[in-house]
């Protein structure tokens, strides 16, 4: 009997592992190339450079280069603060894996942009932002 009880109980703590793995709620989110067109503006308008560059297809040491540039820029009053931005519009080619994101900017002193084009590629399952930087 207590064998059984035993066995019963491993059985319920299996099949709860299981169902909580299943949930989609704890399963880590997929983001969309606005999605990763977002939090990259969000990061740049906190002038956090370092989350900025790191949703950038580029390697570590250029993105850290990247992000001290920017920052001693900003540090020098030579970046124009950004207030928000709008995603304009997300096209999508699955067979090629690219995407372009188009936004507006909407600076602080009230100025708005003209739309930027921000192309992105997917690699392995996340889309990152492709720039000649």
């Amino acid at each position: 009997m207590k064998k059984i009880l035993v066995v019963c109980s491993i059985l319920v703590v299996l099949a709860s592992v299981f169902a909580i793995s299943c949930n989609k709620e704890n399963q880590p989110k997929v983001m969309e190339p606005k999605d990763v067109v977002s939090a990259a503006m969000d990061a740049f308008i906190a002038q956090d450079y370092k989350t900025f560059w790191s949703y950038f297809d580029l390697p570590d040491a250029r993105k850290n280069e990247l992000q001290e540039a920017y920052q001693t820029k900003a540090d020098n009053g030579d970046i124009t603060p950004m207030k928000s931005y709008t995603i304009l519009s997300t096209s999508m080619d699955e067979i090629n894996q690219t995407a372009t994101v188009n936004v507006q900017y909407n600076y602080a002193n009230g100025k708005t942009s003209d739309p930027a084009e921000w192309q992105l590629v997917k690699k392995d399952g996340k889309w990152k932002i492709v720039t000649d930087k």
